[in-house]
C-alpha cells in the first residue's frame, strides 16, 4: 500500500495518504527517498553516471543493489564490476545472493567470473 501511494496518485495527497498509514515524520523520509534518482542497468552497461549519481549513503546503496538484481545473464558482468568499484565488496557478496537466489546455473556463472576476475589479478 506504501509503494503504491508513494509512486501512484500523480502526487496528489500522497504525503498526507502515507502520514495516516505511517506517521508524518516517516512519511516526509520516504517520499525523500523515493524522489532520489536511481541509477539503472542501462545506465551502468551505457557508462551513463558521473560520480555524483553514486550513492553515497548505505541504505541508497542497498536500495540500488536491489534494483540491479534483475540483470540478465549477459548483463551481469558488467553490473558486478560497477558494485565492485563504486559499492563495495560486502555489498557485491549481497547482490550476488539476491541476483543467484535459488539458481544453479546462475552459481555457477558468478564462480566462473569471480574465478577470471581472480586469474587476472595473479
Amino acid at each position: 500500500q506504501v509503494s503504491d501511494i508513494i509512486y501512484d496518485n500523480n502526487n496528489t495527497l500522497r504525503e498526507k495518504l502515507l502520514a495516516d498509514k505511517i506517521g508524518p515524520s516517516f512519511a516526509a523520509t520516504l517520499i525523500n527517498f523515493a524522489k532520489i534518482k536511481q541509477l539503472t542497468i542501462d545506465d551502468i552497461l551505457d557508462n551513463n553516471y558521473t560520480d555524483d549519481d553514486i550513492p553515497k549513503k548505505e541504505n541508497e546503496k542497498y536500495s540500488l543493489i536491489c534494483s540491479l538484481r534483475l540483470a540478465t545473464e549477459e548483463e551481469v558482468e558488467k553490473v558486478r564490476e560497477f558494485i565492485s568499484d563504486y559499492l563495495g565488496e560486502e555489498n557485491l557478496a549481497i547482490f550476488d545472493s539476491m541476483w543467484i537466489g535459488d539458481n544453479d546455473e546462475r552459481a555457477l556463472l558468478i564462480e566462473q567470473l569471480d574465478s577470471t576476475v581472480n586469474d587476472m589479478q595473479n
